[in-house]
Formats: C-alpha cells, structure tokens, sequence
C-alpha cells in the first residue's frame, strides 16, 4: 500500500538527511533543492553559474548512485515508494 502524502511529507521533515561526503557548498545546494528552488535562483544564492549549480547537482547524484533528483532526495530522507 503507498504511503498517504502526509506520511511521507511528516518523514521529510523530521528525517535528517545523510549527507556524507558533501562540502558546506553541496548541502547549501540540496538545501536549496529540497525548497524547491529553481536551479538559477539557487546558482543566485550560492554564488555560482547555474551551470555549475547542475554540475555539482549531477555530481551528489553520481556520489548517491540516484537517476534523477527525486530518486536522490528519497535516498538522502530514506523514503521508499512501492512500485506501482
């Protein structure tokens, strides 16, 4: 049975993401992607090129073994999605 919205959305705020291996600067990024931010507004607040925001973004993936970014952020808050 698929977790309701409120249980998964009560375990994203209440997990402590693992975040090891990751500089201040790559936290600060997935911080800014877990807000929802758009990549150049998170390359604004970094004070990076949204290119290099993407680059970085690509490389916690490689670190996380994720395909996507949302498949990351259910690595990083440990919430598992039955499949469909």
């Amino acid at each position: 049975m698929m977790p309701k919205i409120t249980e998964v959305a009560v375990r994203i705020f209440s997990a402590k993401p693992k975040l090891h291996g990751l500089s201040k600067r790559e936290c600060h990024i997935l911080h800014c992607m877990v807000m929802g931010m758009p990549d150049h507004e998170t390359a604004e607040k970094v004070g990076l090129t949204t290119r290099t925001v993407r680059d970085k973004i690509n490389k916690i993936k490689q670190l996380y073994n994720a395909s996507n970014r949302c498949h990351l952020m259910s690595i990083l808050f440990g919430i598992e999605f039955p499949a469909p």
